[in-house]
């Protein structure tokens, strides 16, 4: 299976008065998420079905990417994708998966735990905003291999 890991992009600053998961993307924010959409277009990189933390920040960039690369299922969404969650929660959704391939959009630390998780050799990278690893994963075994690794500055 392939497994796309992607962090939100670029998002406004906590304001008094409002929770985390109301944060929206910033226009650069939509514009690095358009990159990576970009990027998933020119590798054919057309994942089945997107999953996304229902935080606003990453309905949005989960929305943007289903727009772009005109996936015909709609998006869901789970808690288990929010940060501060158990990577090992968001591999169980993983491995109930009957598909050939995911998007995952969340939030750091979520992100960089649950790839190291899946491809345990990418320990070292970070994810900063709109940053999306691509894990060859095999569900039988619970381990995988990062074959991409990227930020919209990269793409």
């Amino acid at each position: 299976m392939k497994v796309f890991i992607l962090r939100h992009g670029d998002s406004e600053p906590m304001q008094i008065g409002h929770t985390d998961k109301h944060r929206k993307l910033t226009l650069h924010g939509v514009e690095q998420v358009e990159r990576i959409a970009h990027w998933m277009q020119q590798h054919h990189h057309r994942p089945d079905l997107i999953i996304s933390s229902p935080y606003k920040r990453t309905r949005q960039t989960a929305e943007i990417i289903h727009r772009l690369l005109e996936i015909e299922r709609p998006i869901e969404y789970e808690d288990c994708l929010i940060s501060g969650c158990d990577p090992k929660e968001s591999q169980k959704l993983i491995d109930a998966l009957e598909i050939d391939s995911v998007l995952l959009v969340s939030h750091m630390p979520l992100v960089g735990e649950l790839t190291s998780l899946l491809a345990p050799a990418l320990l070292s990278k970070g994810f900063s905003t709109a940053t999306i690893a691509k894990i060859n994963y095999s569900q039988e075994l619970a381990h995988g291999t990062v074959m991409a690794h990227l930020s919209p500055s990269e793409v």
